[in-house]
């Protein structure tokens, strides 16, 4: 006759294997769980229609939670989470002896603005940290509104044809002046891009940066692709979450460690570098919107990475206020270290 210590074993052996895997860790890891409640209460107080959370502890992804119709699995617009894929590519250019982040693009794109000048001089001076820190003194950004519809298709590239549109107007401040966050940065950046590497933007970034650290599921071929390089990745939020990896030095994916990035200043702690806002010198967090002329199909995306090893990504839709995100961001901080 089996001893009740033993019955007690067996039958938490057969919850353990008929658990889903990410109830399972959840389950068993107090810190993601709190985090997970905190994620489904949010969900629940702002009846959120469909929102996914991906948590991460030391490049291990603790737990997944799916609210509505999507799966953390299945690939999703991210928006302008785009842009630290693109800032990422940079890097790897830069380690690669590529391209400097002090290069000016008069001196990167002189066959093209010799075919293309731009309106203002001025753009010749751009550097590649200006771009990446949103410091460039461009201020046209032909991606908003209805003047994006000049760039249909929408599911074709384009970001060569948005930045002769940004630069076909004078720039609106010196570049390096001072922070405007604009879109535009970053299809210069891929513009950039292809013309170091020979090969459009998409391919060689989903490559040399997401394939790299295993996330295959990432793509430009859907009906955003024009957004490309500042808002067009369509990708899992688990292979977002994988993607950060980059961003955790534990990890040493990048020899260039973050405080040697790029970054402008902002005011209260906050500034912004390879596509990523930066907090107190060490957190990283981004926002990503999408809105278009229905309202239903917009999207959104968020992560936040704290230094002490816990990150997480969260993806919605339709999308909502980054006030809503920023009571989120605080709630599952809160909920990690408590």
């Amino acid at each position: 006759m089996e001893t009740t210590s033993r019955k007690v074993l067996i039958a938490v052996a057969v919850v353990f294997l008929l658990a889903p895997a990410s109830t399972l860790t959840l389950a068993i890891d107090a810190q993601a769980d709190r985090m997970e409640n905190a994620f489904t209460e949010w969900v629940g107080k702002h009846s959120v229609e469909s929102a996914n959370l991906v948590i991460v502890r030391d490049g291990a992804i603790l737990g997944t939670v799916g609210r509505g119709r999507l799966a953390t699995s299945r690939p999703v617009g991210v928006a302008s989470l785009s842009k630290a894929i693109t800032g990422v590519c940079v890097v790897k250019l830069v380690e690669a002896h590529k391209l400097q982040f002090d290069a000016d693009l008069g001196a990167v794109l002189a066959g093209r603005f010799k075919r293309h000048p731009p309106k203002d001089q001025r753009a010749q001076t751009i550097t590649i940290a200006q771009l990446l820190t949103h410091t460039s003194g461009i201020t046209s950004d032909p991606s908003q509104g209805i003047a994006f519809n000049q760039f249909q298709p929408f599911d074709k590239p384009s970001m060569d044809k948005q930045f002769d549109v940004a630069l076909s107007v004078p720039l609106g401040n010196s570049p390096g002046s001072r922070y405007f966050y604009n879109n535009m940065n970053y299809a210069a950046l891929a513009v950039v891009i292809e013309t170091v590497t020979g090969e459009q933007y998409g391919d060689y970034c989903g490559r040399e940066v997401l394939k790299k650290v295993g996330v295959n599921d990432a793509t430009l071929k859907w009906e955003w692709a024009s957004r490309g390089a500042y808002g067009g990745w369509k990708i899992s939020p688990e292979g977002y979450a994988k993607f950060l990896d980059y961003f955790d030095p534990s990890q040493k994916l990048l020899n260039t460690p973050p405080v040697d990035w790029p970054r402008f200043d902002n005011r209260g702690g906050r500034g912004y570098s390879i596509g990523t806002n930066t907090r107190n010198g060490a957190d990283f967090f981004h926002y990503g919107d999408f809105t278009w002329s229905n309202p239903r199909a917009s999207y959104g995306a968020y992560y936040a990475m704290w230094r002490q090893g816990v990150r997480f990504v969260v993806t919605y839709t339709p999308n909502i206020s980054h006030e809503l995100v920023d009571e989120l961001d605080a709630a599952l901080y809160r909920a990690a270290f408590q």
